[in-house]
């Protein structure tokens, strides 16, 4: 028999943060899959949707008025986030422009059809959201805490 491998925590997969977390994120991305497929828009692309709505409907881009910007704040690779794109130019949610002066950048824009898919997706997402995680009672505590792990305050 082989010599049994360390894997640096004495109760198994179970008491790794990582592991942990790999199997919550799993089964959250499952129940917003599922909330969202009646909608026809994946979560990548729901979080591309929910990010442009945010900004046309607060008339606030963060520096995000292009597509390479737009993926650099929500955390997506610029190749994943030009892709979505053009699926939902295709699906005629999003709207792809040159930007004025700078022949390389695209800017965005939500059309009707896709500011409407953002009124119907968000409340739909918020709800998973909260029962998803009902049991931690929605403490800003946790929330805090996500957000210390990716840096942002």
């Amino acid at each position: 028999m082989p010599k049994p491998i360390s894997f640096g925590f004495d109760g198994g997969p179970y008491s790794s943060p990582g592991f942990l977390l790999w199997r919550v994120s799993a089964a959250w991305q499952r129940s917003i899959r599922d909330t969202l497929e009646p909608l026809g828009l994946t979560h990548a692309q729901f979080v591309f949707v929910a990010a442009l709505a945010w900004q046309q409907t607060r008339d606030v881009t963060h520096g995000s008025d292009t597509q390479a910007q737009l993926a650099q704040v929500i955390g997506m690779d610029v190749m994943t986030a030009s892709q979505i794109a053009r699926t939902l130019e295709k699906k005629a949610l999003v709207e792809r422009r040159p930007k004025p002066g700078d022949g390389r950048a695209i800017s965005l824009a939500l059309t009707a059809a896709g500011l409407e898919a953002a009124r119907v997706a968000l409340p739909l997402v918020n709800t998973a959201d909260a029962a998803f995680f009902k049991s931690l009672n929605g403490t800003p505590e946790f929330v805090a805490e996500l957000r210390r792990l990716i840096g942002v305050k």
